[in-house]
């Protein structure tokens, strides 16, 4: 995604926008992990994505969205159902529109197996994915100009395992290095 896809609202640049749906492909690429789910990505997905909602902090949205396999299913098939509505020069619609579209080229993510590595590798024809063998997702990697790879995110600092966000039950302490012991 460049600057070149979006269009400029009065509180965001075409690059801040691209910046930061390139930052979100990116953690996608990333197996969806919730260590490396940064302050900046947790403003991004809860004020201009697909109407997402804050889960009060940046714990919590992982919490809901990033926990499990299932979870992180339920994270994308959102992020394709979602209406992107409204003109871009007040909205993301633009950026949402995009990470639809690169989204769309890889229907498995939808389902709870992909983020399992039991099913790697997959029939998707523009992924470089590699067969797993640990419980992990598996490694995607999003094709073509101007993409993700260069907006690798920050690994946050450590924090005490968040609390669990309503009508959920908390899950337990991550080992250390995140769920799958990287």
């Amino acid at each position: 995604m460049t600057p070149a896809d979006c269009t400029a609202t009065q509180w965001s640049t075409a690059q801040a926008k691209a910046s930061a749906g390139n930052r979100v492909l990116a953690f996608i690429e990333n197996d969806l992990h919730p260590d490396p789910f940064t302050d900046d990505l947790y403003r991004t997905c809860s004020q201009h994505l697909f109407a997402h909602i804050a889960h009060f902090n940046r714990f919590g949205f992982a919490d809901v969205w990033f926990t499990t396999p299932e979870d992180k299913a339920a994270f994308i098939r959102h992020a394709m159902k979602a209406s992107s509505l409204g003109d871009p020069a007040w909205t993301w619609s633009d950026v949402e529109q995009h990470l639809q579209r690169t989204l769309a080229d890889h229907p498995h993510l939808q389902e709870p197996s992909a983020w399992t590595g039991a099913t790697c590798p997959h029939d998707c024809p523009s992924c470089h994915c590699a067969p797993q063998t640990r419980n992990c997702p598996p490694r995607i990697r999003f094709t073509g100009p101007g993409i993700a790879s260069r907006f690798r995110g920050r690994a946050m600092p450590a924090h005490p395992h968040p609390p669990a966000a309503p009508g959920r039950s908390p899950s337990p302490p991550r080992p250390a290095g995140g769920s799958c012991g990287r």
